[in-house]
């Protein structure tokens, strides 16, 4: 994942991720999702 989302921000893409019915997740797929945000580079998050 880190890779494909390095490669759209090379191409100028912004990325940003919606999750519908959210209050549906259990707290470990909410847990997952949130640690997502930590993908960054020295410069900028990437998601």
């Amino acid at each position: 994942m880190n890779r494909v989302l390095l490669e759209h921000i090379a191409r100028g893409r912004d990325i940003v991720r919606i999750i519908e019915e959210a209050q549906n997740l259990s707290t470990e797929m909410l847990e997952q999702i949130r640690l997502l945000s930590n993908l960054e580079t020295d410069r900028q998050k990437l998601l």
